[in-house]
C-alpha cells in the first residue's frame, strides 16, 4: 500500500486500502496509543505484548500510507500519529459514506 500525497483526491480504491490498514486488530491499538503521546516500538511492544519484529512490521504499514510519523532521537525512532492526514482521511471516509 503506497502513501497518498493528495489525500483530497483519493479513489475507492485507495480508501479501501486506508480501511484495510485501520481494520487491523493491533494497528488499530497503536493508533489509538499514538493519539496520547510518541513512542518507540520498544515501548510500544511491552504495552501491546507483541514482540518488536510484529510492532515494527505494523509501524511501517502505518508510516508507508502516511498515518504516523517518525521521529529519530539518537538510537530510537519514535512514532507519533500524522494528525493532519489521519483528519482527512477521516473527512473524506465520512463524505464518501453520507
Amino acid at each position: 500500500m503506497k502513501k497518498h500525497k493528495n489525500l483530497l483526491s483519493l479513489n475507492e480504491h485507495q480508501l479501501l486500502d486506508f480501511l484495510k490498514i485501520i481494520s487491523d486488530e493491533e494497528r488499530f491499538k497503536i493508533i489509538h496509543l499514538l493519539r496520547q503521546k510518541s513512542y518507540c516500538v520498544c515501548e510500544l511492544s511491552q504495552l501491546l505484548d507483541l514482540p518488536q519484529n510484529l510492532i515494527s512490521y505494523h509501524l511501517k504499514v502505518l508510516k508507508d500510507f502516511g498515518i504516523i510519523n517518525l521521529k529519530k532521537n539518537g538510537r530510537k525512532n519514535f512514532y507519533s500519529i500524522n494528525i493532519k492526514i489521519l483528519s482527512s482521511l477521516c473527512h473524506i471516509l465520512n463524505k464518501n459514506l453520507t
